[in-house]
């Protein structure tokens, strides 16, 4: 029987601040309630300091020395076979979205994930729709960083969160 699995890996997210933890504020009330019906792991350690090479573990399960994925050029193998291509074949749909490069095409990190929205500027618009962005733009101020041409002002979490919602909402009975 399948049963769903809604996977979510936070870059420099510290657990110990966290409401999951036992962290003195309620920091993270969504999070600690999405793990009160699932499975948490509050002893896990990252295989590298920085995200391409610890992304690479956590989606083929090798450290770092196998995938030799640890610099700026370097690119998963393609011998190695990852997770999301595992879940495939067991007859699960996978989706991924990314908005930091260390996990886009360019690193190979993509591979195996039926659907893989890659969040850049020039993506945007084709990876969250019109009506999303139509949606986004009365909140830019609670959502991102005002009316600013800086990118790195604005913050792609609404993004994320309505592309996640819209593969859950279209999965119907099929394991997501």
């Amino acid at each position: 029987e399948f049963r769903d699995i809604i996977w979510i890996t936070i870059e420099s997210f510290r657990y110990d601040y966290t409401s999951l933890s036992s962290a003195s504020q309620d920091t993270t009330p969504t999070l600690e309630k999405l793990a009160q019906s699932g499975t948490t792991f509050d002893d896990c350690h990252a295989h590298s300091i920085w995200t391409r090479p610890s992304s690479a573990s956590i989606l083929t399960g090798y450290p770092p020395s196998a995938h030799q994925t640890w610099t700026n050029n370097a690119k998963l193998p393609n011998s190695i076979d990852t997770l999301p291509e595992t879940f495939s074949q067991a007859g699960y749909h996978t989706a991924c979205v990314s908005p930091i490069a260390q996990l886009s095409p360019a690193t190979g990190l993509d591979r195996g994930f039926d659907s893989f929205h890659y969040l850049q500027r020039s993506t945007l618009r084709e990876e969250v729709g019109l009506p999303t962005l139509i949606r986004w733009l009365p909140k830019i101020r609670r959502h991102s960083g005002g009316l600013t041409t800086d990118g790195r002002q604005h913050c792609t979490s609404y993004f994320i969160n309505q592309i996640g919602k819209r593969h859950i909402r279209n999965a119907g009975d099929n394991p997501l």
